[in-house]
């Protein structure tokens, strides 16, 4: 998810952009640890069968051998 932050009335350093970007890497980062979380959770299988959802369809050639 993108965030948009408005600095009111001040001018933003470098590091105040660079504190930003790292907040935003933190916080991607913990939902990534949460969605592998409950993926886990809820079991393998059920994992395996969701990304194969995620996942387009390759066309097979047609072989009649």
């Amino acid at each position: 998810h993108d965030q948009m932050i408005m600095l009111e009335g001040a001018k933003a350093t470098t590091d105040d952009v660079d504190a930003l970007r790292s907040g935003a890497a933190a916080m991607k980062a913990m939902q990534k640890e949460k969605f592998l979380a409950a993926s886990v959770k809820v079991g393998v299988p059920h994992l395996a069968s969701t990304l194969l959802l995620l996942v387009p369809p390759v066309e097979m050639p047609y072989n009649p051998w």
